[in-house]
């Protein structure tokens, strides 16, 4: 039982450890996790369902099939008492009899269907219903894009602030290296306290950068998880690396989003939907109407031995307005106008999406451009300083110039590892847009 008890406890530790670990081996995969466990997107999904569970009702309630089941049970203690001319028994004219009518126990059972034949405002309810649903449908990928677009974002400012990072760790034990040189010279006395200084307060200032490069990475993770809403004790393991090969030229990417039109489109069609089932309030409804009654009256009690009357009747029912409703005629003016609003607004969406793609394409080329720069900026700056810590090596150049070599080569490859999330993003953008229809 013992050794039952400890592999237990080890299973238990492993599912725990294996539950606080994400791997992330792309941005696909995190696409995924957010798309199946993001409240927002969930929430989304929800509005959809709603809207589906509307049209199927409006669909099965076409008929409007209603009705009424009434029972009682009445014991009456104390009958009404009547009084007739007792001329009608015989008696003296003028004069008047008490009569008792009715019976003491009464007992009924009434039910009420009806149906309706003809209901033009619920047909079109129908498709004010589908409307809906499409509507609805055209929210969620909206949704679902602006959701996917933060976690790229959030994704690629992970990946570049990781190798600035490393960059910056490179380079402070690059500066480490200096500081030894430099501390032997002074200690030789072939270099003044200046150049150690230099050298020390810019030891400083690049473990001050890494530190920051740190929190700020701790702050994007924090983003991301709140994004896909990943539990924050889950650790996260990023697999893909940022590093792009060089290429002096880069195949365009056609920008071909549509998800504004769709959803001014819809928009503009469930509008329409609407004014329709309103214009249609002046027309007649007939409806199929029915009732049906069983009643028992006896002076013994309910449910004896006397009979048992049965009556039923059915036949059609007409009902139309015949004074105008205020309310349902500015409905129908209101319906009108946000009808053409809806329209107006159709149109400007589609331009917008045009707008749009022509401004990721123009993103997409200058982030590339971009990126091609600040790496071909980070190559020179870098052969640089390989060359300047040769010469100063041989004494030929100063401290503070090395110094300001090796920092510009840091900058560089920091703007570059930012440039190349930028190019990725851009791409990113156009490809997920272009895939959400």
């Amino acid at each position: 039982m013992r050794i039952l008890l400890w592999i237990s406890l080890l299973c238990s530790s492993v599912n725990l450890f294996a539950q606080n670990s994400l791997v992330i081996s792309d941005l696909q995969t995190l696409k995924n996790y957010a798309e199946t466990h993001s409240a927002n997107f969930k929430n989304a999904n929800e509005s959809v369902l709603l809207a589906t569970y509307t049209r199927i009702a409006s669909q099965w309630g076409v008929v409007n099939l209603t009705g009424n089941a009434n029972a009682s049970l009445l014991d009456n203690a104390n009958l009404p008492q009547s009084f007739i001319p007792a001329e009608f028994f015989g008696g003296k004219p003028g004069t008047f009899k008490t009569v008792t009518f009715g019976q003491q126990y009464v007992s009924n059972l009434t039910l009420n269907p009806q149906l309706d034949i003809v209901n033009p405002s619920l047909w079109a309810r129908i498709q004010t219903a589908k409307a809906n649903e499409a509507l609805s449908k055209a929210n969620r990928l909206i949704t679902k894009k602006n959701l996917l677009e933060s976690v790229a974002a959030a994704y690629y400012n992970v990946l570049s602030l990781q190798e600035q990072l490393k960059s910056s760790r490179t380079l402070l034990g690059n500066n480490d290296t200096l500081v030894g040189i430099i501390t032997f010279k002074y200690n030789e006395g072939i270099l003044r306290v200046q150049d150690l200084n230099n050298i020390q307060a810019n030891q400083l200032l690049i473990s001050d950068k890494v530190q920051q490069l740190e929190k700020q990475l701790q702050i994007q993770i924090g983003i991301l998880k709140g994004l896909c809403d990943i539990p924050m004790n889950t650790e996260l393991q990023f697999d893909e690396q940022l590093s792009l090969p060089y290429a002096n030229v880069v195949d365009p990417i056609k920008a071909t989003a549509s998800l504004l039109t769709l959803q001014g489109r819809m928009q503009e069609k469930y509008q329409q939907q609407i004014l329709n089932a309103d214009k249609l309030w002046l027309l007649p409804n007939i409806s199929l109407v029915s009732n049906f009654m069983v009643q028992q009256n006896t002076n013994n009690h309910f449910f004896d031995e006397q009979k048992v009357y049965f009556s039923n009747y059915y036949g059609l029912r007409l009902s139309m307005p015949i004074v105008p409703d205020v309310n349902k005629i500015a409905n129908v003016r209101n319906d009108r106008i946000n009808w053409q609003m809806a329209r107006n607004n159709a149109q400007h969406a589609a331009l917008q999406d045009s707008i749009n793609n022509r401004q990721l394409e123009l993103e997409y080329d200058k982030a590339f451009n971009t990126w091609r720069n600040t790496l071909l900026i980070e190559r020179l700056k870098e052969d640089s300083y390989q060359r300047n810590l040769t010469i100063y090596k041989e004494g030929i150049f100063s401290s503070f110039e090395l110094i300001s070599s090796l920092n510009e080569w840091l900058n560089a490859k920091l703007n570059t590892e930012s440039a190349a999330a930028a190019f990725q993003y851009a791409k990113a953008r156009i490809i997920l847009q272009n895939s959400i229809q």
